[in-house]
């Protein structure tokens, strides 16, 4: 005989799930055609055809963690699809997991399974699914909260070697989520021990240790047995924690204070407000969990105390470069924390609903610029260009570098600081490794970009001397000075695009 109880929880999560996969699905028909492939997307996507072409990640080409890659890869491979709209596709898929994993959360510790009140969840959490070609990282998150969440309900070693698999995943996706998850999961131990709860003992934290080494086992085994990976990945860490010292270029927090006294608009000033209520919250948080040793952990504090491990660290997404696009990064374990507060406290399903509500009217005037079609709301005129074989809407400003760069087709193209996705777009294989050259580096490191120059030749070089975050000293010819004097002494000078962007070509030979 089916337990009553458990069957209301399984109704709950098939209920989530479906409108978790629906509305994943129309959000990726929404945006598929739009959005800038030549930045940060780009960057991605020039990875994932390298991948496809045999390279790796870090050794042959500057990228992130190896997972995001091979798992892309992976997908299509099958279908010889290097494609902007088969990526698209892999983040629309990638996406409605996260969305399934966070919204059958909510679903299952709430009960609820009732489609009117749990589509709103819904939609607040695909709101913030963006930026698109982040989906990875926020998707990890939402595992850890899952793998923490089924712990705390049922400490067995299984699932402690459950949480371990994940955060060696989430390694496998990048560094910083693998230290992300190891913090989560000492949090969680913490809240264990705090709690007088069942103890995973030494069992559990075999098991969990097992996991670990079996989710980065695959970079493991690359770094013992694939040539240079090793060495690129030491060079990586060692530019990230020694030499620029951080892991993203910082913008200026924007605290109430600073925003709404320079007469802000609606949505820096709900951004702010964001950015306050982060700390504030897990602050907060960390005080009503004081009282779990009191009472002891309940079924429903669970929900609650999953979020709040993986939030604290990942608070730390949003503050590395304070902007909304970072926020959006950090923000899904702490929304699910604020929807588990509701649930231990036992609130009516009318108070959570009102709750998920003015959590939504926030956010859409910060989260829906973010999104790729969000570009018809700004009111720039659009077009549609042909991109290796997809049609996407795009604005004239790109239409045009891919203009220009075609005159150079197969013959070598290059454009920096900003456009890895050029090559992406052009299916040709980057003539330097630092495909994203926007951190300052130092002359022995531009000395071998150079040489690489020098190598492959590249009948085209597009160089933007714009100032990123309006600082002049991470300008293209401040940050690499070398590079650029020697692109200026070697190619002649060509007409530049509109918008300033600088033009060179590859002298012809005498």
């Amino acid at each position: 005989m089916v337990d009553r109880d458990d069957f209301s929880m399984r109704r709950a999560l098939l209920v989530a799930v479906l409108l978790a996969a629906a509305v994943a699905w129309l959000c990726y028909r929404l945006n598929r055609a739009f959005g800038d492939f030549l930045s940060d997307e780009g960057y991605l996507w020039y990875g994932v055809q390298r991948v496809m072409a045999g390279e790796l990640p870090l050794r042959d080409f500057m990228s992130y963690e190896i997972g995001r890659y091979f798992f892309a890869a992976a997908l299509l491979k099958p279908f010889s699809a290097d494609g902007l709209l088969a990526l698209r596709a892999v983040l629309g898929l990638v996406a409605g997991i996260s969305l399934a994993l966070t919204s059958g959360l909510v679903a299952t510790a709430s009960r609820e399974s009732r489609v009117w009140r749990l589509l709103p969840v819904v939609l607040l959490f695909a709101l913030w699914l963006v930026p698109r070609h982040k989906v990875f990282d926020i998707a990890i998150s939402a595992v850890l909260v899952v793998a923490i969440y089924r712990l705390l309900v049922a400490i067995r070693p299984a699932r402690c070697f459950q949480l371990g698999l994940a955060t060696g995943l989430a390694a496998v996706i990048g560094q910083n989520h693998g230290l992300y998850a190891l913090v989560a999961s000492f949090l969680a131990l913490g809240v264990l021990q705090y709690a007088r709860a069942a103890s995973p003992g030494w069992q559990g934290l075999v098991a969990w240790s097992a996991g670990v080494v079996s989710g980065y086992l695959p970079v493991i085994l690359m770094a013992l047995f694939v040539p240079g990976f090793f060495k690129a990945e030491y060079a990586t860490l060692h530019y990230i924690l020694v030499e620029y010292k951080g892991t993203n270029l910082p913008l200026p927090v924007p605290w109430p204070w600073t925003v709404l006294h320079g007469h802000a608009g609606l949505a820096r000033g709900l951004l702010s407000l964001f950015f306050l209520a982060l700390p504030v919250g897990l602050l907060a948080g960390a005080v009503t969990l004081l009282r779990l040793r009191r009472r002891g952990l309940q079924r429903e504090d669970m929900l609650f105390v999953a979020s709040w491990t993986v939030a604290v660290p990942y608070a730390n997404v949003a503050f590395s470069r304070a902007d909304a696009p970072h926020l959006a990064q950090a923000i899904l374990p702490f929304l699910l924390m604020l929807l588990g507060y509701a649930v231990m406290l036992r609130w009516s399903p009318t108070r959570r609903t009102v709750l998920v509500a003015v959590l939504l009217a926030l956010s859409l005037p910060v989260a829906l610029p973010l999104q790729p079609r969000a570009v018809l709301l700004h009111g720039g005129r659009l077009v549609t260009a042909e991109v290796r074989g997809d049609r996407v809407v795009t604005t004239p400003a790109i239409e045009a570098m891919l203009v220009r760069a075609r005159e150079a087709h197969g013959k070598g193209v290059l454009a920096v600081p900003f456009y890895p996705g050029l090559s992406a777009a052009l299916g040709e294989r980057s003539p330097i490794w630092e495909i994203y050259p926007l951190f300052p580096r130092d002359p022995a490191f531009e000395r071998g970009e150079m040489a690489s120059l020098d190598r492959s030749s590249p009948a085209m070089i597009m160089v933007s001397t714009a100032a990123l975050d309006g600082r002049p000293e991470l300008a293209y010819p401040r940050t690499h000075p070398l590079t650029y004097a020697w692109i200026r002494q070697h190619y002649a000078v060509a007409p530049p695009l509109p918008g300033g962007m600088e033009v060179f070509m590859r002298p012809s030979p005498k």
